[in-house]
């Protein structure tokens, strides 16, 4: 796939779940503990995977604006109105670069 990671069915890359062959409790809890272990690093690793692949497009958009000594910026600062809730008022922000 043209710059994506390919997606296969877990049986395919993992291979076959064998049946139960634990012969104690003890054999059980060990397995799903260490089944436990491996599916949470697993996962681990495919999010670190996501958050640099979503970090390197934010990356790509983001465009750096300096600043020089003295000069005028505006400040976005909403007046906040008693007994209103701020989830249902309207935030517009002024943006001049």
């Amino acid at each position: 796939m043209i710059g994506r990671e390919v997606n296969t069915p877990a049986d395919i890359v993992y291979g076959v779940v064998e049946p139960w062959a634990e012969t104690s409790y003890d054999d059980f809890v060990e397995s799903v503990r260490d089944r436990m272990q491996e599916a949470y690093n697993i996962v681990r690793e495919n999010l670190h995977i996501a958050a640099n692949r979503n970090k390197r497009y934010y990356d790509m958009q983001v465009k750096q604006k300096l600043f020089q000594v003295g000069e005028f910026v505006y400040y976005f600062n909403p007046r906040r109105f008693q007994g209103r809730s701020e989830k249902w008022a309207k935030n517009t922000q002024v943006h001049l670069w």
